[in-house]
């Protein structure tokens, strides 16, 4: 999609696994909504139907890269037109945990022996929006994959992922600063890195110096 218009703030926060960032999303959401703004906290994969299908495929290592890539186009795309756009158009905050970055690093670097490109991941998710700004949050992978391990232990739900492994977490981080520091995804709009060390609230704090910057004038914080 085109040149944002809507009068709400789409944030994304990205970055490998067990970064932080779905504790970081919960806690700005309980902040913007301290602030009486009306505030969504969403993730990808979706909870649509294609969404509920991509989750059992991430623990699969035999579907293609290629598919979960299309998978993930057309789960965020569907969740884009009938969630998120809506409620930026009344002017909302969304704060997104994972968005098209994410799609790009994961599924070229899984699908590089299948000759699966960034250029045709950004094509198929070229329907979906445009972030105002994408904060993404750095960790050393080991500190990150240690996090996600003892969520498996402690979650009788939880399991590892197929991209949860040493090697492929050292390349999505690479990968994730190359987009910061490089512009690899130059038109994907605005993305700040965060040095994501330290305690919750450092951490917090280190984010909301960013995001102040960029919020519109109609969103007034505490």
């Amino acid at each position: 999609m085109g040149k944002n218009d809507w009068s709400g703030f789409f944030l994304v926060l990205d970055g490998i696994d067990g970064c932080g960032k779905s504790t970081q999303a919960k806690k700005l959401c309980n902040y913007f909504k301290s602030n009486d703004i009306q505030t969504l906290l969403t993730a990808e994969p979706s909870d649509y139907d294609i969404g509920k299908m991509l989750r059992k495929y991430l623990q699969n290592s035999e579907i293609p890269a290629s598919v979960d890539a299309l998978l993930f186009a057309a789960d965020r795309i569907e969740h884009c037109n009938k969630e998120i756009l809506p409620l930026l158009n009344k002017g909302s905050i969304i704060i997104s945990d994972r968005y098209r970055d994410s799609s790009y690093i994961y599924q070229s670097i899984e699908g590089k022996n299948e000759g699966v490109s960034i250029d045709w991941i950004k094509n198929i998710n070229k329907f979906s929006l445009i972030p105002d700004l994408t904060i993404i949050i750095d960790i050393d992978p080991k500190i990150g994959l240690k996090r996600k391990r003892k969520q498996a232990i402690n979650s009788q739900n939880q399991s590892l992922d197929k991209f949860e492994i040493d090697e492929f977490q050292n390349l999505i981080r690479e990968e994730f600063i190359k987009i910061v520091k490089n512009s690899v995804v130059s038109d994907e709009g605005i993305h700040i890195l965060i040095d994501g060390n330290g305690s919750e609230e450092e951490v917090f704090n280190k984010i909301m110096q960013v995001i102040k910057s960029y919020l519109k004038n109609n969103f007034k914080l505490k």
